[in-house]
C-alpha cells in the first residue's frame, strides 16, 4: 500500500479534491434521492446525506472552514457506496451514470480508513442513521415525497453551492498534513461520544 508518508500524501490529495468538489458532488446525492428506479432505502440514505451536509455542524469559529466540511466529503462517498449497495435493480444504472465517481470509490474509502483509523469508523458509522435526519423540522421522507419540501431542499442545495467558502489557494496554504484535519475530527468524535454516554 506504500509508506506512511505516501499514504498521507495520497490522502491529502484526495481529501483536497473532495473538499473542492463538495458542492458538485452533493448534486449526485440529489440525483439518487430523486431517482425512482432506486430502492426507497437508498433514496432515503441519499436524502439523509444531503441533510447532513447542509446542516451546520457548529464547529468553533476558530477552526478553519474546511475542517467542518471534511467529514461531509467522506459521508458523501460512503453514501454513494450505500446507494450502490441498497439501490436494488436501479443501482447498476446509477453507478454507470456516475462512473467517474464509482471507479475509484472503494480504493478511496480504503485509503481513508487506513489514514483516519477510528475517526473513519466514526464518520461512516453515521451512514446507517442518515435516514432519521431532521432538517428544518422535517423528516427525510418529506424531502422525497412532498413537492414543497423537495423544492426548499433544492434551493438550499443551490445556496450551499453559491456560498461555499473554499477554494484551491486557501486549501493549499492551510492543508499540508493529515493531522490538520484529523485532530479536530477526533475531538468532534469524542464530544459526540460524551453526549451519548
Amino acid at each position: 500500500m506504500g509508506t506512511a508518508q505516501d499514504l498521507d500524501r495520497r490522502f491529502l490529495a484526495r481529501i483536497t479534491e473532495w473538499l473542492l468538489a463538495l458542492p458538485h458532488d452533493l448534486k449526485l446525492l440529489f440525483e439518487a434521492k430523486d431517482d425512482p428506479n432506486l430502492e426507497r432505502e437508498a433514496r432515503e440514505t441519499a436524502a439523509g446525506g444531503i441533510l447532513y451536509v447542509l446542516t451546520p455542524d457548529g464547529a468553533p469559529a476558530s477552526e478553519e472552514k474546511f475542517i467542518g466540511f471534511a467529514d461531509d466529503t467522506v459521508i458523501v462517498r460512503a453514501v454513494l457506496r450505500a446507494v450502490a449497495q441498497k439501490g436494488g435493480e436501479g443501482a447498476d444504472d446509477f453507478r454507470r451514470r456516475f462512473e467517474e465517481h464509482y471507479a475509484t470509490l472503494d480504493a478511496d474509502l480504503d485509503l481513508c480508513a487506513t489514514v483516519m483509523g477510528d475517526t473513519y469508523t466514526w464518520v461512516v458509522g453515521k451512514v446507517d442513521g442518515l435516514s432519521k435526519q431532521v432538517y428544518k423540522g422535517k423528516k427525510v421522507a418529506q424531502y422525497i415525497d412532498d413537492e414543497e419540501s423537495v423544492e426548499t431542499l433544492y434551493e438550499d442545495g443551490l445556496a450551499f453551492a453559491t456560498d461555499y467558502p473554499l477554494d484551491e489557494d486557501k486549501l493549499a496554504m492551510r492543508l499540508k498534513r493529515p493531522e490538520t484535519l484529523l485532530e479536530p475530527l477526533r475531538r468532534k468524535a469524542l464530544e459526540e461520544k460524551k453526549k451519548i454516554a
